[in-house]
């Protein structure tokens, strides 16, 4: 009895790891898309990335990396620089479904509800990273800051990609099939109808880390994020010194 429970259980396990939705279908549909990333990303867009490497070598935005060169990065579509803050831009192809993203005629990005990730080329260089709210003369002077959030300290960043904006509803359901937000697309919020435009707002770090890992992406570093959201600033809020 107990032998033949065991192998019943087995028989269903199989049978789900083989479904048309199981595991085994989503690691060959995974290999398979992996199989044409050199082709889509870097064959097919040989001239945006000469372009990219021609821009990051001639202008004064990557000085470190005008040093070391730009290899093409299988799996992003360059998309060029953005009109504000002059920072290269690229497509992350695992994330996006439909129409590659262009530029309207003020220079920015026209999103879709299932464009992909769009991650940002950010400079590498030397900041102050942490908070400290003793010293209003001193660096990262914030009087709300927790003591954790310190000591202030100098940090060194090499270039690096980073999200330009959340993950959105769109993307998820690209990359899991589900959306686990508790304002899903469709529902209404206020007076607003949620969109896949919007971001994700409910899951936790296991699952968004088990999502991120299937699109071979990952939550940034401490001093990566910070590095990032503070834009060579020392103020509390992304607004000044006051909220």
């Amino acid at each position: 009895a107990w032998l033949f429970r065991v192998l019943g259980s087995f028989n269903e396990r199989i049978e789900t790891f083989r479904s048309e939705g199981g595991p085994l279908a989503s690691v060959r549909k995974r290999a398979a898309f992996a199989g044409t990333l050199v082709q889509r990303t870097v064959i097919d867009y040989a001239d945006a990335w000469r372009a990219v490497q021609e821009a990051v070598a001639a202008g004064d935005r990557y000085p470190r990396l005008a040093e070391q060169g730009l290899p093409p990065q299988v799996g992003l579509i360059p998309l060029g620089p953005d009109p504000d803050s002059g920072l290269q831009e690229f497509l992350h192809l695992a994330s996006h479904r439909g129409k590659i993203p262009v530029r309207g005629n003020d220079g920015r990005l026209v999103y879709e509800e299932k464009t992909g990730v769009i991650l940002v080329l950010v400079p590498g260089g030397d900041d102050w990273l942490g908070a400290q709210a003793k010293a209003p003369g001193e660096r990262n002077f914030d009087p709300q800051a927790l003591r954790r959030e310190g000591p202030v300290r100098e940090v060194s960043c090499d270039a690096f990609f980073i999200a330009k904006h959340e993950m959105t509803q769109g993307q998820w359901v690209n990359a899991e099939g589900t959306n686990p937000s508790d304002f899903a697309a469709g529902s209404r919020w206020g007076n607003k109808i949620v969109s896949f435009r919007e971001p994700i707002e409910h899951g936790s770090w296991v699952t968004c880390h088990r999502a991120l890992k299937k699109l071979d992406l990952e939550f940034p570093p401490e001093r990566e994020w910070e590095y990032a959201a503070r834009a060579g600033s020392d103020d509390p809020w992304y607004t000044g010194a006051q909220k």
